[in-house]
């Protein structure tokens, strides 16, 4: 499984024109942490993958483990799916840091003399 995973994973992020660094960001928006060196070590076959972390990998790049692995076919519109959580992820995490800022402001004119 690891080495059809990998293969997959590998050349469907050239097919899609995504980074490892991508993948890792749109997995870690799907909820589970991943670096871009853990994904690096997956393609080349450094690291197993447990069939959770395929799933969400896959679920990730807006594909599913069925396809994957070579049981299913692709459903249209994956790619989409895919940008637009990455998408949300990036305005959340755009969110937090404007909420963070917004905060250490009215800290400062708070506490100011």
């Amino acid at each position: 499984m690891d080495e059809v995973f990998a293969a997959w994973m590998r050349a469907d992020r050239k097919r899609i024109g995504w980074s490892q660094q991508r993948i890792a960001d749109a997995t870690t928006a799907h909820g589970r942490l991943f670096h871009q060196t853990q994904i690096a070590k997956i393609e080349r076959g450094d690291r197993k993958v447990s069939l959770a972390e395929a799933a969400d990998i896959a679920a990730a790049m807006g594909s599913s483990l069925a396809v994957a692995l070579g049981y299913a076919e692709e459903v249209p519109g994956r790619l989409e799916r895919a940008n637009t959580v990455v998408a949300l992820s990036d305005a959340q995490t755009a969110l937090t840091l404007a909420r963070s800022v917004v905060e250490a402001a009215l800290e400062r004119v708070v506490n100011a003399p």
